[in-house]
């Protein structure tokens, strides 16, 4: 009989053993994402762009950049790697909006901002009319747009549209 209860209990026990090994695993895969999105931030200001109109993540684990050049010139970059590097830059002849530009400064306050929320898997963040524009997951995995703004105060959130798992 001890061994029937053996067997019927320990796959629950198996699993909460995995689903709680799984949240620390989640908190630790959010905390290296938001460090990946503070080396870009940091490959960016080593490399001399102060100024960001859009970044975000690609399917290989890098990033793409869309930001200005000392000129003021449109420039693609991609970040790859380990250490995270410039690995290709394509620059254009038209000048970016200044509407749509974010000193690096700002997207770093940003990144620190929706971690502390609660928020992951940040897909983007862009320049929109002097504020940010964020894709993200709230905690409850929702999908979740938000725009915020940059000031002496801190961060401010001026508006929050939500999706649908499927958007993402």
């Amino acid at each position: 009989m001890p061994r029937s209860v053996f067997f019927r209990v320990a796959p629950y026990a198996a699993a909460i053993v995995l689903a709680t090994a799984g949240l620390g695993a989640v908190r630790a895969q959010t905390r290296d994402a938001y460090a990946s999105w503070r080396e870009a931030i940091d490959v960016l200001q080593a490399a001399g762009y102060s100024q960001v109109e859009e970044i975000e993540t690609r399917w290989y684990g890098g990033f793409e950049v869309d930001t200005v050049d000392a000129g003021g010139h449109e420039t693609e970059l991609q970040l790859a790697g380990q250490p995270l590097a410039i690995r290709s830059k394509r620059s254009g002849h038209e000048h970016a909006d200044a509407d749509e530009l974010v000193e690096t400064a700002q997207l770093r306050a940003a990144i620190d901002w929706l971690e502390h929320g609660g928020y992951r898997d940040l897909e983007s963040l862009s320049g929109e009319r002097g504020g940010i524009e964020v894709e993200v997951r709230d905690a409850g995995r929702t999908r979740v747009e938000l725009e915020i703004a940059s000031g002496p105060g801190g961060i401010a959130l001026l508006q929050q549209q939500r999706g649908s798992l499927l958007d993402f």
